[in-house]
């Protein structure tokens, strides 16, 4: 049988025990089946490696572009600016250059276990102490910038993946139980222009598939 995980906002993880009414009713906790074993990329994918795969599918006469943003020093920064069928494509070319190994997207399910050093670890990725140092969001490293920083800058998690929190948010798939979201893309993780209070793990945002912003990648 698949493991189960408490997918979403739970009493004594995500907010103290007695607070349970301050969870949002649609994150409020379920248990979903982690179906397969997976492995993560550890770190964000960069605008190097994603103009790479636009220059590669272009020679193939692909009207695919570039990504606007972040002209400048880009190349280790991850990539922002497309949408969640970009990086889906993005995945499936890996697996056509990989020929070992499938790649694709994380579900929702999936990210949020990986996000956590452990199951039971909340509200952010390492536990309850905030942000500063650990992640790159807005007002989280006094007398830095807010901008979109290189990945690895700051240390993993326990399951060894960075930016699980800040940086760029990331695109993920709903959970295999979510009706209600099959049709739709779902934005996980805060980003680098978000504050604080947005860099829980249990912060979604369910978005348009068309969807692109100098925020999400």
């Amino acid at each position: 049988n698949p493991p189960y995980y408490d997918l979403g906002c739970k009493p004594g993880r995500d907010v103290k025990v007695g607070e349970a009414s301050t969870c949002p009713y649609a994150k409020v906790s379920r248990p979903v089946a982690l179906e397969s074993v997976c492995a993560m990329s550890q770190s964000e994918v960069t605008f190097y490696q994603y103009d790479y795969f636009v220059w590669w599918t272009r020679r193939r006469d692909n009207d695919r572009n570039y990504p606007k943003l972040w002209t400048d020093a880009r190349w280790n920064r991850p990539v922002v600016g497309v949408t969640i069928n970009d990086a889906r494509a993005y995945a499936s070319w890996l697996t056509e250059r990989s020929k070992s190994m499938a790649w694709r997207l994380p579900n929702e399910a999936e990210w949020e276990y990986a996000a956590r050093d452990t199951p039971e670890t909340g509200p952010y990725p390492w536990g309850e102490q905030a942000p500063g140092g650990q992640a790159n969001c807005s007002g989280c490293n006094p007398g830095t910038p807010d901008s979109l920083m290189p990945v690895r800058s700051f240390a993993p998690n326990k399951r060894g993946l960075y930016d699980m929190a800040g940086n760029a948010a990331e695109w993920v798939e709903p959970a295999a139980d979510d009706q209600a979201s099959q049709h739709r893309a779902i934005i996980r993780s805060g980003a680098w222009n978000e504050p604080l209070d947005l860099q829980t793990v249990i912060q979604r945002l369910p978005m348009p598939s068309n969807h692109a912003s100098e925020s999400v990648g």
